[in-house]
């Protein structure tokens, strides 16, 4: 056998093994995107919320009006505290205040807490913060027919009186 015809019969094998190793690449890519790891997040209805973006605009601007401030105090020992205040810096009283809370490493795992008034602007509640690093708080804060809406991205540290040891 001549090389020429070696050289012939060698090159659809060499296609279809580069083929091949193309699939199972894209088939572990695909595999690593769907596993449900906690570290890969996707924002949830983000599509819904990119056709609805005047809503988000419309919250914005109501956030503006009402003028009212929002406060991490505490993360410690299981319990998120925040404090409320309205546009002329007294303590925002009667509110329904809901906390969705995630840290930025693992994002792909939520907590959901309702805050209760604790005094007049404080509301807290038990949602064990139990890692440290970036956090992202959001809040939904109702009092009547007002409701403000509120990010919050801060760095929480390591805390004892949770179990997590520095």
């Amino acid at each position: 056998m001549t090389e020429t015809k070696r050289r012939a019969r060698l090159f659809p094998g060499v296609i279809f093994a580069l083929l091949g190793l193309n699939f199972l690449i894209v088939g572990a890519t695909i595999f690593a995107a769907a596993s449900r790891s906690s570290s890969f997040a996707v924002e949830r209805d983000y599509d819904r919320k990119a056709l609805h973006w005047e809503e988000t605009a419309r919250q914005q601007r109501r956030n503006r009006e009402l003028g009212w401030k929002v406060a991490i105090d505490s993360t410690d020992g299981g319990v998120i505290a925040v404090s409320l205040t309205d546009a002329a810096g007294r303590p925002l009283e009667a509110a329904t205040v809901d906390v969705e809370a995630f840290h930025h490493a693992s994002a792909g795992t939520r907590l959901n807490v309702r805050l209760s008034s604790t005094a007049p602007g404080r509301y807290a509640g038990a949602g064990l913060v139990g890692a440290p690093g970036l956090w992202e708080f959001r809040l939904v804060v109702k009092r009547g027919p007002d409701v403000m809406t509120h990010s919050i991205t801060q760095t929480v540290a390591v805390m004892a009186k949770a179990g997590v040891v520095p």
